[in-house]
């Protein structure tokens, strides 16, 4: 009975240690996420980047609307 028990005592600490391990996994999968959504948001609208950095599909600046003012005929 106590092989038993010793042998289970084992597993248990192997299946810590592993748990441990999963979680700093987990932890710096999270973080790299984190960092990879929000480069995958920037675009040269939000960013320093230039516009010919954007990717197909990346939204574009609204145009601007014209001025009322009439230019000056000279």
């Amino acid at each position: 009975m106590s092989t038993v028990i010793t042998t289970l005592q084992a597993t248990i600490a192997e299946l810590r240690a592993v748990i441990v391990d999963l979680r700093a996994t987990i932890t710096r999968l999270e973080e790299r996420v984190r960092d990879l959504e929000a480069r995958v948001g920037q675009h040269s609208g939000n960013s320093s980047r230039p516009p010919s950095s954007d990717l197909l599909g990346t939204p574009k600046r609204p145009p601007s609307w014209p001025s009322e003012r009439l230019p000056i005929l000279r």
